[in-house]
């Protein structure tokens, strides 16, 4: 018998199957993970998908493949580290591991996913029937850069953190030319895509046994440096004093799997803060804006 999971979006709770016999990798993987907490986001261009952020990895490759989706479906896309539930019938962009369908309460999810739309950052858990979903604990804070790094990403993956609800507020920070702080918290939105892909991209080239050690850290130095210039034009002080402390500390790692580690907990790091500026973002209002000015 297919093992059930519950998925929890906003108000709506409803069941779905995994296909361990079809994709046992990935489906073992967001077994490890549970419970999972975290928020959604509707995917900009590929149509009414929710996308949830996981923290982990998986560089075992796709399992089960499909690009076409059908509502109910449940997939994994490794490279965003995401877990994708569609909502209604898409071409797809490319492929994902296909890992589960929705058995009962669609709709529920699908009237979710539609206030989604309207303004993301949906609340999200997946929980095992038996196991109720619970907050788990944070990391003890221990000596090291990594380790107090791994503790905040882990206290802010469900807990939204200060600079996040101190953005909008213009006295806190930064405003732009027209003393706003809209660009400030765009340029946030911006820099937490453009840096996560950028620490992606340097985690992909350390794990090819000819990359270079010292040559991939002074990469990593310089881009932290970079997104410390960036994110000083933003409202997330913590975060600018976050990547600064990071790129001191690149100097004093000695080997690849010490590199890997810090890259892993940026990434993380910058991909959950991203997901929390989403809902700060007024899409469906720019959207209509943009339309009315190109008419």
């Amino acid at each position: 018998m297919a093992k059930e999971l519950k998925l929890r979006v906003g108000n709506e709770i409803a069941t779905f199957i995994l296909f361990e016999d079809k994709a046992p990798k990935t489906c073992k993987r967001l077994i490890e993970s549970l419970p999972l907490n975290s928020t959604a986001i509707i995917a900009k261009v590929a149509g009414l998908e929710l996308m949830v952020r996981v923290p982990y990895f998986l560089d075992a490759g796709g399992e089960n493949e499909i690009t076409a989706q059908e509502p109910g479906n449940v997939c994994f896309v490794p490279g965003s580290q995401n877990v994708c539930v569609f909502c209604e019938d898409l071409p797809g962009l490319g492929p994902c591991s296909w890992i589960g369908r929705i058995t009962d309460n669609l709709k529920g999810i699908q009237a979710e996913a539609w206030k989604c739309k309207q303004r993301q950052g949906a609340e999200v858990q997946i929980y095992e029937p038996d196991h109720p979903h619970a907050r788990a604990m944070p990391t003890t804070l221990g000596k090291s850069f990594i380790d107090r790094l791994r503790a905040v990403r882990e206290e802010m993956w469900t807990s939204k953190p200060r600079e996040i609800s101190e953005a909008l507020d213009k006295s806190k920070g930064y405003t732009d030319s027209w003393d706003s702080s809209f660009f400030p918290t765009l340029y946030a939105w911006e820099e937490t895509v453009a840096s996560r892909n950028a620490f992606l991209t340097l985690r992909a080239t350390l794990k090819d046994p000819d990359s270079d050690l010292n040559t991939l850290k002074l990469i990593t130095r310089n881009l932290l440096d970079l997104y410390v210039s960036y994110f000083r034009m933003t409202n997330m002080g913590d975060t600018t004093a976050l990547l600064r402390e990071a790129a001191a500390e690149v100097g004093n790692l000695s080997s690849k799997t010490e590199l890997q580690e810090l890259l892993e907990e940026l990434i993380r790091y910058s991909g959950r803060l991203h997901y929390w500026i989403e809902p700060l973002m007024p899409w469906e209002a720019i959207i209509q804006t943009f339309e009315r000015a190109m008419t």
